[in-house]
């Protein structure tokens, strides 16, 4: 992941750095600053985009952010984890389906074994990347890769913060992929905040296009690329309200973790109940928590080993952890779930499956049921293409 140039993330400005230590929200009125670390002034018709890690830098740690799990893909140093979903890369002239991790999970390619290229990883799976990691190589990585000149044109694409931390709906993961799409990389968080809007295409651009040259008028579309900021999100001092949060809402985490059972029994999602943690109120992040570092609980009792991590799994939630363990009055865990008796069942299946072995989609039955997931059929982008059986 590229490092960005400001503001410097040496230990002393750390240490500096402005804090609140309230639990009341700080209001984000925010000045934007560029991937050069210069200030953005809207009325400039030359204005560059914001950088999600400079402007957010100023006041949080981005590079101890961007090795979290979202971002971390490809870095060599960073522990893989438990096996996750992989992408699908389909090539529909040979049939042929392959499983992609840049973590290396048993059972899956590299992208690079397959002949993707960071670039192509991220023309073809960047709907779904909150950017970093694959999409946000350093400069000399950009320079020594074989799409270098596009690189330089469509810019990284960094972290997109707002993807989860975004308070309301403004932010729109569907605008982002539809700039990517466009090849305008370092220019999607601006269009997917509203903050602006886009003029012109990268992937229109030549490889040798010099964005300090002037208009061709024999080729008008090979135009550099250009933003009309919404002056009106800007206040009198060319401040941006960023509306964040830290418990973010549900609709953050199902734009990449939605998916939908397809085929003759498609259903409606009308006909179904919620999850019954969803009906009690809970959502994703009461379970699913991070620290600065950003590398979330993900329910393994052997990945999370601290006690306080795994008192948020399943287990440590209805069967208790540690002290807790089987809790008074039929209740354990953090959060006092129900204490599930499971009489008669073996008490192999404690030690070899995992409680989402059982609990987890719809009931088994002679054959198996299709699903469409977001990652690998691009749910949360509009398409006529995306049909009820694919």
């Amino acid at each position: 992941m590229a490092t960005p140039p400001a503001p410097a993330q040496d230990a002393e400005q750390v240490a500096k750095r402005l804090r609140t230590d309230s639990r009341t929200p700080y209001v984000h009125r925010l000045t934007l600053y560029d991937h050069d670390g210069e200030v953005i002034d809207p009325s400039d018709p030359q204005a560059s985009p914001y950088s999600p890690m400079t402007t957010c830098g100023k006041c949080h740690p981005v590079a101890q952010i961007g090795h979290g799990w979202h971002f971390n893909a490809g870095e060599t140093e960073s522990d893989p984890g438990r096996a996750g979903e992989p992408w699908i890369y389909a090539d529909p002239a040979t049939g042929t389906q392959l499983p992609l991790s840049a973590r290396g999970w048993p059972g899956t390619y590299s992208p690079s074994e397959v002949g993707l290229s960071n670039w192509e990883f991220v023309k073809r799976f960047g709907r779904h990347i909150p950017g970093g990691g694959l999409a946000d190589p350093d400069q000399s990585a950009m320079d020594d890769s074989d799409e270098s000149f596009r690189w330089n044109i469509s810019g990284p694409l960094q972290i997109d913060c707002m993807f989860c931390h975004s308070a309301d709906q403004r932010h729109d993961p569907a605008e982002a992929e539809r700039q990517i799409e466009n090849e305008n990389f370092k220019w999607s968080p601006t269009a997917a905040l509203g903050l602006g809007v886009i003029r012109g295409a990268a992937r229109k651009l030549p490889d040798d296009f010099d964005p300090l040259a002037p208009p061709n008028p024999d080729f008008p579309e090979q135009a550099a690329l250009r933003i009309e900021y919404d002056e009106s999100r800007f206040d009198a001092d060319d401040r941006v309200f960023f509306n964040v949060t830290r418990r973010m809402s549900n609709d953050r985490c199902y734009f990449c973790h939605s998916f939908r059972q397809v085929g003759s029994i498609d259903r409606e999602a009308w006909h179904s109940d919620r999850d019954i943690h969803l009906t009690a109120g809970m959502i994703c992040v009461d379970c699913h928590r991070n620290g600065l570092d950003h590398m979330i609980t993900r329910g393994d009792l052997n990945e999370d080993a601290a006690f306080e991590t795994q008192t948020l799994t399943c287990r440590g939630c209805h069967l208790g952890q540690g002290p807790l363990l089987n809790g008074p009055d039929g209740k354990s865990g953090r959060l006092g779930a129900p204490y599930p008796q499971h009489k008669g069942m073996p008490p192999i299946h404690f030690e070899k499956l995992t409680c989402t072995a059982c609990h987890s989609g719809p009931w088994p039955q002679k054959n198996a049921k299709r699903f469409q997931t977001a990652l690998n059929h691009g749910l949360g982008v509009p398409t006529r293409e995306r049909g009820q059986s694919d």
